[in-house]
């Protein structure tokens, strides 16, 4: 039965997230059964003494309650908000039958009107695209953040392994987990296999299958829905922050839609995975199923992007859209110069596993203090890293879009990461990170006398490097624990245990000549 919310509730709900809108809400309990006779919990949250409505679901892992806020503000806008249980917390190859199931009991309610939205974040997002692939026919509308269709891209970055991501939320979050993440005694614990016990005394499922099957394995082709994100047919607004694991899946759907045909929207900020701007997010929601469920309000620009190094807000009405390429190329020197040279020269550095270069600026779930922008002078430091850099800017470089590199490498190990990060180098000295990528290269080419052909995505940048500023770019081999170390021999991950250093090598000038190129907002471009 629906409960009205009180007065005391609605004070606590404003504190939390703001005001809310002007209907009066109630809240009920509801539980619907899947085809396999599973019963679900769920908290209906919608508008008192009105027909029916448009449904929003929300499916969690996490425990429905704390949604309780956040489905009061959408309820509050005239929907009627479903938050709903999963089985478990790791429940990801049932959430598409589960979701559809669930979709399919709202379907026949009283209070639903025939018109559904789909919306989550993290592995709610998740669950969203989950559900949108049964292809419920009432569904009109998304919203997803912080979650890409294809989860297998962002597990497996370039071939490597999201060891902070998958440890620390196997931990926190499968049954015989922890509160407590793990130490850093516990990244280092070889072979990975291992690593779940060491942090908990137990061994944890989920985890286990991460490392099990890799990124080619097609074990995890019944939860890729990026074909979903190439051919649906509504409306899909997607929400991420610049920091966040799940960029460049995040874009990569976005450039899915617009090769479905759909009205898309990207919201890019200032943010890690955690905390998200929870309140602009829900704005953004109520916003979007206005417009496309509604049909109140006028349409917003394509993406609304935050610059990182303006620190404002940009809005785009197409984006990205016939911009200019610009690319910089490395040099002997360790210049990043407009032109290549002629002259080819080999540069290197030398990783030990044993000794990894550390993560700097990235965090799975950590906040701004420990992920995001971070000086990365100390890391620039060490023997294993080396550095590129335009002179200082005479003019605004105005980058909006991706960012690729490419180059010729070598190594002497069978097998080696090459991680790049483009830096934005302030007149102190102060080397902030702007993007970066990852990708693992095993195989004869390798170690071959011509080389591989190595290209990396980086994924897309909001970013003006200020006159004055300087433009860097860093080469290393690693950057642990965010991604698992490499061990050089090529070895399956999860048992592998023995260690080698590596020498790996770039080419400068000559063709194949490192290069890392942007996508600008002006052909402006100038350099000391």
């Amino acid at each position: 039965m629906l409960q009205e919310l009180g007065r005391e509730d609605l004070i606590q709900i404003e504190a939390e997230i703001g005001p809310l809108g002007s209907m009066p809400l109630g809240r009920e309990e509801v539980t619907v059964q899947t085809n396999d006779g599973m019963l679900l919990n769920g908290t209906l949250t919608r508008p008192l003494a009105t027909g029916p409505l448009p449904g929003i679901l929300i499916r969690t892992p996490y425990g429905r309650a704390w949604m309780n806020s956040a489905a009061a503000h959408l309820a509050s806008h005239g929907y009627a908000v479903l938050v709903q249980d999963t089985r478990t917390s790791t429940s990801y190859f049932f959430e598409a039958r589960d979701g559809g199931a669930t979709s399919d009991w709202m379907e026949r309610q009283s209070w639903f009107d025939g018109n559904l939205a789909l919306a989550g974040f993290s592995y709610l997002g998740f669950t969203a695209w989950a559900t949108a692939s049964t292809c419920p026919s009432s569904l009109r509308a998304m919203v997803i953040a912080e979650y890409s269709a294809d989860r297998v891209t962002a597990w497996y970055p370039g071939g490597s392994f999201t060891l902070d991501q998958a440890l620390t939320w196997s931990v926190q979050n499968e049954l015989d987990g922890s509160d407590t993440p793990p130490s850093a005694e516990v990244f280092n614990q070889l072979p990975l296999s291992e690593a779940d016990e060491a942090a908990t005394g137990e061994s944890l499922p989920f985890y286990q299958e991460r490392l099990s099957f890799g990124p080619n394995s097609s074990h995890w082709d019944s939860i890729d829905y990026s074909s979903v994100a190439e051919s649906i047919s509504v409306p899909v607004l997607l929400f991420d922050g610049w920091y966040d694991y799940h960029r460049i899946p995040i874009f990569q759907d976005f450039e899915r839609l617009g090769r479905a045909g759909v009205q898309r929207r990207l919201v890019f900020g200032p943010w890690t995975h955690s905390p998200l701007d929870m309140r602009r997010f829900l704005d953004e929601t109520v916003t979007w199923f206005d417009l496309h469920i509604k049909g109140k309000g006028e349409p917003e620009a394509e993406a609304s992007l935050f610059d990182t190094g303006a620190n404002e807000w940009v809005d785009f009405d197409r984006w990205p859209d016939d911009m200019t390429i610009r690319t910089l190329y490395a040099t002997s020197d360790f210049r990043l110069a407009t032109e290549p040279q002629l002259q080819t020269t080999e540069i290197g550095w030398t990783y030990d596993p044993l000794d990894p270069t550390p993560a700097v600026g990235l965090t799975a779930f950590g906040n701004l203090e420990i992920g995001g922008p971070q000086d990365n002078r100390e890391l620039i430091g060490r023997s294993d890293v080396i550095v590129f850099t335009t002179g200082q800017l005479e003019e605004d470089f105005l980058a909006a879009g991706r960012v690729s590199a490419h180059g010729s490498v070598r190594s002497d190990a069978p097998s080696t990461d090459f991680f790049i990060r483009v830096l934005d180098v302030g007149p102190s000295g102060a080397a902030l990170n702007v993007c970066d990528g990852i990708r693992r290269v095993s195989g004869p080419d390798l170690n071959g006398p011509d080389g591989f052909t190595l290209e990396v995505d980086l994924g897309p940048i909001a970013h003006c490097f200020a006159k004055g500023h300087a433009i860097g770019l860093l080469i290393a081999s690693g950057a642990h624990p965010y991604f698992d170390r490499n061990l050089g021999y090529g070895d399956s991950s999860p048992n592998a245990s023995r260690a080698r250093v590596a020498h790996p090598v770039i080419q400068s000038g000559g063709v194949g000549g490192f290069s890392i190129s942007f996508s600008l907002r002006s052909d402006d471009f100038g350099s000391g």
